[in-house]
Parts: structure tokens; C-alpha cells; sequence
């Protein structure tokens, strides 16, 4: 879905992530896709702001390894976390 944007998305969701493997996962994934969106690229393209949802006890006892994954890319800009169940 990305790839049919005009420019790039005002933000992204990343519900019930619940380990350090699910974070790789999405950000390989995220940059394959971006790679193949028009809108990447355009110069001084900022990172795309993510929030991600923590769901679960597991996701909640993984988190700081989870975010240690989403902090070290240029693609997003992990802003903010929401906890649900």
C-alpha cells in the first residue's frame, strides 16, 4: 500500500510487537517497500514517526530489546508507545 502514496505516510502503526525478531522483521520488510515507493526518493526524506502497540505480557517483558531494534534505523523514528490488551 505504500508504494501506491504520493509522498511518504504521516505516520505508522506497529500493533502488538512482541520481540526483537518481529522489529527486524517489520524494518526489513519497511525498507524493501520504501525502496520501492516513488516518494523515497526525494531528497532530505526524514524518518517516518512509529508508534508501536504493546499487547501482551511477552510483548511487555521483550519491549526494551524490541525498541532497541526500532531505534537503531534511519528509515522511522520510533515517537511513541501505546499499551492495550
Amino acid at each position: 500500500m505504500l508504494q501506491k502514496l504520493k509522498s511518504a505516510p504521516s505516520c505508522l502503526l506497529l500493533p502488538k510487537i512482541e520481540s526483537p525478531q518481529e522489529a527486524e522483521y517489520f524494518l526489513e520488510n519497511l525498507e524493501k517497500t520504501i525502496k520501492s515507493c516513488d516518494w523515497s526518493n526525494s531528497n532530505g526524506q526524514t524518518p517516518i514517526p512509529l508508534v508501536s502497540f504493546i499487547e501482551t505480557a511477552i510483548g511487555l517483558l521483550n519491549m526494551r530489546a524490541s525498541f532497541e531494534v526500532l531505534k537503531n534505523t534511519d528509515l522511522i523514528s520510533h515517537e511513541c508507545v501505546v499499551f492495550g490488551r
